[in-house]
């Protein structure tokens, strides 16, 4: 089973990371725009929501954060959340591009993003577990599976690119090699 899926008529080759990161991307990014915004519109209301209220019950227990420190913190929240998009957002828009006739296979903001959305989801994670928030713990651990699974996915996939490329070299070395040994057996 190969990792790669070829576009019809052309060398262009589209693995499972950048689809696995596309469908991350198409999940990642309206959610979180939507905590978003919750977060910007209401920030203490909002901030025990779903999403957020694990996070938000262990920093104003454990902290014990004044109610201009929690909104601080939900907007410190809301700013790493938007940076994430924004990582997500730019991965999407390089591999658009790269379907017109470009760079492929850009996965520095893939990476980034990834590493952003993995520290929250499993911060929330560790959160949940501390303040017993159920709901929120299968939310972030379902969240964090999926970051983890497409983080493997990349490394799998970038070590597989390498050795076919270190592959294609020593054939291609060999290959030359070969043809100059006939040329000058022949001369």
């Amino acid at each position: 089973m190969s990792l790669f899926f070829r576009r019809a008529g052309e060398n262009e080759t589209i693995t499972l990371g950048i689809l696995n990161g596309v469908i991350l991307a198409l999940y990642f990014v309206p959610m979180w725009t939507i905590s978003v915004f919750k977060l910007t519109y209401g920030p203490a209301f909002f901030l025990f929501d779903t999403s957020n209220i694990a996070t938000a019950s262990f920093v104003t227990t454990h902290f014990s954060f004044q109610p201009d420190s929690t909104i601080r913190f939900a907007m410190l929240l809301a700013l790493f959340k938007t940076t994430t998009v924004a990582f997500f957002l730019f991965f999407l828009g390089s591999e658009l591009r790269g379907l017109w006739g470009g760079r492929r296979n850009n996965y520095e903001p893939l990476a980034i993003a990834l590493a952003i959305a993995g520290l929250i989801s499993l911060a929330g994670m560790v959160f949940a577990v501390e303040t017993h928030e159920f709901f929120s713990l299968k939310l972030h651990a379902t969240e964090s599976l999926l970051i983890i699974g497409a983080s493997i996915v990349l490394l799998v996939e970038d070590s597989c690119r390498v050795k076919a490329e270190a592959g294609r070299s020593i054939a291609d070395g060999v290959e030359s090699q070969h043809a100059t040994d006939v040329h000058s057996v022949r001369a």
